[in-house]
């Protein structure tokens, strides 16, 4: 592959949809990563730092990228649900509480996909 090709490709994902509720979820997850009012319970106790709007951003491209590999035009929740872990893993700072359970980062990532439910 050559570097124009993965140019087009590069542009191709760019152009691949996302619908507004998977925006939405999206924006919700990460905004849920980190402790504080409203967020879920596992975060509160797990996560020092959480995943900021950047995480949001790369998400979004790696749910778009996945779609295109997979020969779709759209990216899905399921899309979301197979990266949100490989994404937001190295942008989350777990707890001493999550070190002590031997909670990882993708143990944190799934309590947080079952906890801010996909909308509709």
């Amino acid at each position: 592959m050559d570097a124009e090709a993965v140019i087009a490709l590069q542009a191709a994902v760019r152009q691949v949809h996302v619908s507004p509720d998977v925006l939405a979820w999206i924006t919700r997850l990460v905004r849920a990563s980190r402790p504080g009012d409203g967020a879920p319970a596992a975060i509160n106790q797990w996560v020092k730092w959480g995943a900021g709007p950047r995480a949001g951003q790369s998400l979004v491209l790696a749910a778009k990228a996945r779609a295109l590999l997979q020969g779709r035009f759209a990216a899905t929740r399921e899309d979301v649900q197979a990266l949100a872990a490989p994404v937001m893993r190295h942008r989350l700072l777990l707890s001493f509480a999550a070190e002590a359970e031997q909670k990882r980062a993708d143990d944190v990532v799934a309590a947080l996909l079952q906890a801010v439910p996909f909308p509709g």
